[in-house]
């Protein structure tokens, strides 16, 4: 998970107030709905740390797809 730390990327959160990250819909708030959040990981928390344009943490939502274990479980479709 190290390599994603400080990376941000936007999501546009939809009208029931969530965004999608990695498949999931993760729930920011509907106050924020159609508004573009910036959203990062933090590898040690394990968490996505979701902030609006001025930098203003909104919500920290757990990353439970990013565990150790999850990742090390992973199957390729078509892999054997």
């Amino acid at each position: 998970m190290q390599p994603l730390r400080g990376y941000l990327v936007a999501r546009q959160v939809d009208r029931s107030g969530t965004v999608s990250l990695d498949n999931r819909n993760q729930y920011v708030g509907v106050a924020d709905a159609y508004q573009t959040v910036a959203v990062r990981l933090d590898p040690a928390a394990c968490q996505w740390i979701i902030a609006d344009r001025d930098g203003n943490q909104l919500r920290v939502r757990p990353a439970n797809e990013r565990t150790r274990e999850r990742i090390r479980n992973l199957r390729i479709s078509g892999s054997k």
